[in-house]
């Protein structure tokens, strides 16, 4: 996935129309070629061009030999010159060419939109640290950040399901974390959330009565049924599970006994 701006598609119509309105007496490049006013014709043909390529136009890209061989041909002429009768018209009928290979291109490229969620679009795909209390998520393992970015980004674009796989695995990755920080001998051989839990309440340091709580009612309602291939989610759940998650999370790591002795 990339991100990218339709403002780049928009100015590449725009190019289309300033191009095909050019007449004789038209600046190839201003006599003054600074700033915005540099962006005459040969600035908006090389433009034209680079958009093209970067947005992955390559059908429309192939056919623009014409053009290329024009900005061959205007590149290095003189600071103020202006296009010739002859040149305007061969601009004109190269871009009215093209326009219909773009067209035809352009209709094959589709733009998706994220629609509002209960929680801020920014903080799904960039501001994760914003999700939590300060100072909680640059304590989070790699592999544990991963997982929120990845579950944010699930729940941005309406894939629920993900979003509630990757939040657990980040929680339970969390959740052995917590209990290497506490228990520091005799620990259970096989790490599952179920076994640490009950390790945990056996022992004499252990986490607060709310966050075992809160780790079981997750485990026994989420962690456990996700497993299985036919449960699903949907949009709103997910959102649910993630916020759960999230507070789930905060609680641990601000626990005085995730502090390493």
């Amino acid at each position: 996935m990339i991100k990218r701006s339709i403002v780049g598609l928009a100015t590449l119509g725009g190019a289309i129309w300033y191009l095909q309105g050019r007449k004789e007496g038209d600046y190839i490049t201003h006599k003054e070629e600074e700033g915005s006013r540099a962006v005459m014709v040969k600035g908006a043909v090389e433009g034209f061009l680079k958009r093209l390529k970067k947005y992955d136009m390559a059908v429309t890209l192939r056919a623009a030999g014409d053009l290329r061989a024009f900005l061959r041909k205007i590149k290095d002429r003189k600071t103020g010159a202006k296009l010739t009768k002859s040149e305007a018209a061969e601009l004109r009928r190269i871009i009215t060419s093209l326009e219909k290979t773009f067209r035809a291109e352009a209709k094959g490229i589709h733009s998706f939109f994220t629609t509002d969620k209960m929680i801020s679009m920014q903080k799904l795909t960039a501001k994760h640290e914003a999700l939590f209390p300060k100072g909680v998520f640059s304590e989070l393992s790699e592999i544990a950040k991963y997982d929120v970015g990845e579950a944010g980004l699930c729940i941005a674009f309406d894939r629920a399901t993900a979003a509630a796989f990757h939040i657990l695995r980040a929680t339970e990755a969390v959740v052995r974390e917590f209990y290497y920080r506490i228990v520091k001998r005799n620990r259970v051989s096989v790490l599952t959330w179920g076994n640490i839990t009950s390790d945990l309440s056996k022992r004499k340091r252990k986490p607060s009565p709310v966050i075992m709580k809160n780790l079981d009612y997750i485990r026994d309602n989420f962690r456990n049924p996700t497993a299985h291939p036919e449960a699903r989610y949907n949009i709103e759940q997910a959102q649910s599970l993630f916020n759960l998650c999230i507070d789930a999370m905060s609680k641990m790591i601000k626990d005085p006994l995730w502090l390493r002795e």
